[in-house]
């Protein structure tokens, strides 16, 4: 635990006692271990309606297509792989297309 973490929980610099102190989220799993770069996210195909967040909020459309090796993008190179796979998705409002890697993306 960082020191701002244990002054947080108020306990003290040098007690040890509670160095196995796990916090566990709602859905299950400690944190840390259920989040970020360390879970699988999860796969979509085309057809599939999601969310995601953008500047402007969340925004909702059908996935377009699914890219499985690197492709270029509105000038840009995007890595993907069968792995970690990205997908075209049209907006439903504004029929914008955008590319998200599954992590950002939230099944409906």
């Amino acid at each position: 635990m960082t020191r701002g973490r244990r002054r947080w929980l108020g306990i003290a610099a040098g007690d040890t006692r509670h160095d196995t102190i796990a916090v566990v989220r709602p859905g299950g799993g400690a944190a840390g271990r259920e989040s970020g770069r360390n879970r699988m996210p999860e796969q979509f195909a085309v057809g599939d309606h999601v969310r995601w967040n953008s500047e402007a909020g969340h925004v909702e459309g059908v996935i377009v297509a699914k890219h499985t090796r690197d492709v270029r993008y509105k000038g840009h190179t995007r890595r993907c792989s069968a792995e970690d796979p990205q997908y075209e998705i049209k907006s439903d409002r504004t029929d914008h297309v955008a590319m998200h890697k599954g992590g950002a993306l939230t099944k409906l």
